[in-house]
């Protein structure tokens, strides 16, 4: 029982003394997270460490809607001209669409999928950047 004044060992804070260490013998750790890791190719605490997110790709400088190219990952920015979230008639499916048009006057139709807060948090007139595959 701590009382106020008493230092107790904080496992959360205690200094990790290898970087080989296993995931497994990391605190606060549950066997469904590191069954996870594991799926993933994470085995270390070097492996956590250098495991960087999905959401940190590159897709490069913006470029006009005119110059996109098919299957090709790609920067845009643009102002929305329209954004709306439905559902599809079939399958009861969740959708975002929206239009961006850029200074050059090219128009671009954007679709997100299960991601409904998008109308809320965006509006017409928004300045926005999206990256992605072009599709036609």
């Amino acid at each position: 029982m701590g009382g106020f004044g008493v230092k107790k060992s904080n496992p959360i804070l205690r200094p990790v003394t290898d970087l080989d260490t296993p995931v497994e013998g990391l605190t606060k750790i549950r066997p469904g997270e590191v069954k996870a890791f594991r799926r993933m190719g994470v085995e270390t605490v070097r492996d956590l460490l250098q495991d960087l997110p999905f959401g940190w790709d590159s897709y490069g400088e913006p470029v006009l809607i005119r110059d996109l190219v098919p299957d090709i990952t790609a920067t845009v920015v643009g102002t929305l001209t329209s954004i709306a979230a439905k559902r599809t008639p079939r399958k009861n499916m969740r959708l975002t669409e929206a239009t961006i048009s850029d200074e050059a006057g090219g128009r671009l139709r954007l679709t997100f999928f299960n991601q409904p807060f998008l109308a809320r948090k965006f509006e017409r007139g928004d300045r926005v950047a999206v990256a992605g595959m072009a599709r036609l």
